[in-house]
């Protein structure tokens, strides 16, 4: 049996209600595939202008520190999945995140309520899942990370910078908005991806859109960066919309507010440190009925210590 936790099948494991089923399919979904993913060159569009003065990376640069600023803070986010096909939502889930520095984040999810606890560490490239009644944290495949609610949330904390190479292709307009286009080649083997396409506002720098390719050259996903407002952490994105290039009646949209510094010198960002919270949050958990904000969760942890 197999079962579907934020969309990812873990064989082995209970299933749980279909609510968290994803039938979403990539291509290249084995891990060779993804590690021996090559670049191939996109077809030039006929609106696209000369390229600028600018540096691709010093373009990508900028554009990633508004996207993923750098620095500790929480932020709460809920993922909204639709299919055009469907009146109503197909699923609605909410998840608090604390994020350290661009390449490290714990999520817990913190509804619907019997899911609570489930909690996923982003390390380096590497992810791990401890689902709500497990002991252990799973490390998940490439393959795995590529599908459902994970692969929303590896779009939204990937550190392009770093995983990728870019070229400055030249210019042209994104909803009548002047960007810089960009190709953003895999530069190294965490990098889910063969190559991005990359659209940064040459007027405020930040990312409007981001096409991801896979190994074949075929559009896996779309994602549209919406609404950047300042926050006590920096600039972020209010929301992201994301449309498959497998389903097109498929969409998510995830949501962000309350953006707020936090102290993490207490916590480790490994798989012994998830265990930790997510012990601490579920403890809490049981002391009421809201779901307790992170920093009541940091500070059970430290007294957990003593």
């Amino acid at each position: 049996m197999a079962a579907a936790w934020l969309g990812v099948q873990l064989p082995g494991v209970s299933p749980e209600p279909a609510v968290w089923r994803s039938d979403q399919q990539f291509e290249g979904q084995g891990e060779s595939a993804v590690l021996l993913a090559s670049s191939s060159q996109p077809s030039r569009s006929p609106g696209l202008r000369s390229p600028t003065k600018l540096s691709a990376s010093a373009i990508l640069q900028r554009s990633e520190k508004n996207r993923s600023p750098e620095g500790n803070y929480a932020v709460d986010f809920t993922i909204t999945v639709r299919d055009d096909r469907i009146a109503a939502p197909v699923r609605t889930v909410s998840f608090a995140m604390l994020v350290h520095g661009r390449e490290q984040a714990i999520v817990l999810m913190l509804a619907p309520q019997p899911f609570y606890g489930g909690s996923l560490l982003i390390a380096f490239g590497e992810y791990w899942l401890l689902l709500p009644r497990a002991d252990r944290p799973l490390q998940l495949s490439r393959d795995q990370v590529l599908r459902g609610d994970v692969a929303n949330g590896d779009l939204a904390r990937s550190n392009l910078a770093e995983e990728y190479r870019p070229h400055l292709e030249g210019e042209e307009s994104i909803e009548g908005e002047p960007c810089f286009r960009l190709e953003l080649i895999r530069a190294r083997s965490t990098a889910r991806y063969s190559r991005i396409l990359c659209w940064v506002s040459t007027r405020e720098q930040q990312t409007r859109k981001l096409e991801f390719y896979g190994l074949t050259g075929s559009l896996l996903s779309t994602a549209r960066y919406r609404n950047y407002r300042k926050t006590s952490v920096g600039v972020l994105p209010v929301s992201i919309e994301i449309s498959s290039g497998v389903d097109p009646h498929q969409k998510s949209t995830i949501a962000f507010s309350d953006a707020r510094a936090i102290d993490l010198s207490k916590i480790a960002f490994t798989p012994a440190g998830l265990e930790a919270f997510k012990t601490a949050a579920l403890r809490l958990a049981g002391a009421g009925e809201a779901p307790p904000r992170l920093e009541a969760i940091l500070a059970r942890l430290v007294g957990d210590d003593r």
